[in-house]
C-alpha cells in the first residue's frame, strides 16, 4: 500500500511512543521542508461509543504522564511551578489542533491523552495514575 504512493509523498514510520516520534519527526523536518505533515497513530479509548479501528480526529491532546508522584498521588507537571500550562504551544496544558475545521470527512472529534507507560493497574478514575488523573478532571479521552 505504501509503495503505491506518488514520489512526492514521504512516509516516516517512527516506531512506538512519543519520544521516538518526536525525535524522528524533528530529524526529518530538519532535512526537508514540507507544506503539510500528517501524524497518525494507534490509540485506545475509555469511551464505549468508539469502535476498535475507528478513525477519529484529535481536537486536543495532553501529555498525561509528565509529572511526579508524591505519597502515591500523581501530580501533573502543570500543577507545579516547573511548567507553564499556557506557554506556547500549550493552552491550559493542552496541545490544541487548530485544523479541526478541515474535518471534511465528518470524523468524530476526541480529546487525547498521550502516555508513554502502559500499566495493568486500574488507574482509570481512581486518581492513582496519570490517566486516572486526567479522567478525574472530566476530560474525554482517547489515548
Amino acid at each position: 500500500m505504501l509503495h503505491d504512493l506518488p514520489p512526492s509523498i514521504d512516509v516516516e514510520i517512527t516506531g512506538v511512543g512519543c519520544p521516538s516520534t518526536l525525535y524522528r519527526l524533528q530529524k526529518r523536518l530538519q532535512q526537508k521542508k514540507y507544506d503539510f505533515v500528517l501524524q497518525a497513530g494507534i490509540a485506545g479509548t475509555f469511551k464505549d461509543n468508539l469502535q476498535p479501528g475507528q478513525v477519529v480526529i484529535v481536537q486536543q491532546d495532553t501529555f498525561a504522564d509528565i509529572g511526579m508522584e508524591d505519597a502515591g498521588e500523581f501530580i501533573s507537571i502543570y500543577e507545579t511551578p516547573f511548567a507553564d500550562k499556557n506557554k506556547f504551544p500549550f493552552t491550559d496544558g493542552w496541545l490544541v489542533n487548530e485544523y479541526v475545521k478541515l474535518n471534511n470527512f465528518s470524523l468524530p472529534l476526541v480529546k487525547g491523552v498521550t502516555i508513554n507507560k502502559v500499566s495493568d493497574r486500574d488507574t482509570m478514575g481512581d486518581g492513582l495514575g496519570p490517566i486516572g488523573h486526567a479522567v478525574n478532571r472530566g476530560e474525554e479521552t482517547a489515548h
